[in-house]
């Protein structure tokens, strides 16, 4: 039975990386849903509850008005603008957010919730990782195992305590 529910917010997601996915979607207590851009992630989160969630820094704004007027302020490409890192200010209720979530909507969702994958290196998200209290990280690299999303749920299920029911 899939108790363990996940949401991989990647760009790629669908294309370049499904064999990442392959050990979470092959694995019975895990139920995958993704989403590709900040505005189909923050849908998502408002309309359901996760036990993971997993953040790309580098993501396209999508369909919102707001998350594209975010994107062209703070550069002119998915590297430049980091939405992924602006997402996660939004959805912690940050006092730095840029772009604010509903009222009373994800107080579920807390850093202990939240990986992040990928290409930027740590040093370059410490700080802000660090605010936000994210912990979980992996960095994306060519070299890198099949299992590394898996093993990066593992983590955050790790950090928030979460305790499966037999």
């Amino acid at each position: 039975m899939k108790s363990i529910k996940v949401l991989w917010i990647e760009d790629g997601s669908r294309y370049d990386l499904p064999a990442l996915a392959a050990p979470l979607l092959a694995d019975e207590r895990y139920a995958l849903n993704m989403a590709e851009d900040a505005s189909a992630g923050i849908s998502r989160l408002l309309a359901e509850e996760y036990h993971v969630v997993v953040v790309d820094i580098r993501i396209p704004p999508g369909e919102s008005a707001e998350w594209i007027a975010l994107h062209q302020k703070c550069g002119v490409d998915q590297a430049a603008s980091r939405l992924g890192l602006h997402l996660l200010y939004s959805i912690l209720r940050h006092p730095a957010a840029r772009i604010s979530v509903p009222d009373g909507a994800l107080r579920w969702l807390g850093p202990n919730r939240i990986g992040v994958f990928t290409v930027e290196g740590r040093a370059e998200l410490s700080g802000d990782l660090e605010e936000l209290g994210i912990g979980p990280y992996q960095q994306k690299s060519a070299s890198l195992g099949e299992d590394a999303l898996l093993v990066l749920v593992q983590q955050v299920l790790t950090v928030s305590g979460y305790r499966e029911v037999d």
